[in-house]
């Protein structure tokens, strides 16, 4: 690692470090719940993310939201650790009006563009969920959730989300 890249990842520990120090202390006036987001899975490139005002998503903005489901089928197959209660996803979005197609031979593409193959298992004998195959639309109020990391969870599999779910629009800050 470099030193640049170095100070980099110190400054974010520092910040991520005084960030939880404060919510700690009892001291949420001071930090804005849900401000910073740790990704360290290969969904998207693992680091530090941070919530940004948004007055409007669009297409393939990265968001954190809550999924119930997403989190107990994580959890239960060994992806996440036992004890989250509160899991936080981090994943691209469609959004309402956006075909997605999961063809026969397994391909995943949203608005046109290949994202991926949708597997029938996780590699470790969990069988994962299938959607109809063809073409389907994100309906209203609602987002389709995917990454092109081929061993994602995501809308591949789960489907559309209520655009209820979402927590902040969430852009990199640091990452490897």
């Amino acid at each position: 690692m470099t030193k640049p890249q170095k100070l980099f990842f110190a400054i974010a520990f520092l910040i991520l470090f005084s960030w939880s120090a404060l919510r700690s202390m009892g001291l949420p006036f001071l930090v804005e719940p849900n401000l910073l987001f740790l990704n360290g899975t290969a969904s998207l490139p693992v680091g530090l993310y941070m919530s940004i005002p948004t007055i409007e998503y669009r297409n393939g903005d990265i968001v954190a939201f809550r999924h119930r489901d997403m989190a107990e089928t994580a959890i239960n197959n060994g992806w996440l650790p036992e004890g989250e209660e509160d899991i936080v996803f981090l994943k691209h979005i469609a959004l309402p009006g956006t075909v997605y197609t999961l063809d026969k031979d397994g391909s995943f593409s949203v608005g046109g563009e290949y994202i991926g193959i949708v597997a029938k298992d996780d590699g470790k004998g969990h069988d994962l969920p299938q959607l109809p195959k063809g073409h389907h639309i994100v309906p209203p109020n609602h987002f389709l959730a995917y990454t092109k990391e081929q061993n994602s969870y995501d809308g591949r599999y789960i489907g559309v989300i209520s655009m209820d779910k979402i927590i902040h629009r969430v852009i990199p800050i640091i990452t490897k």
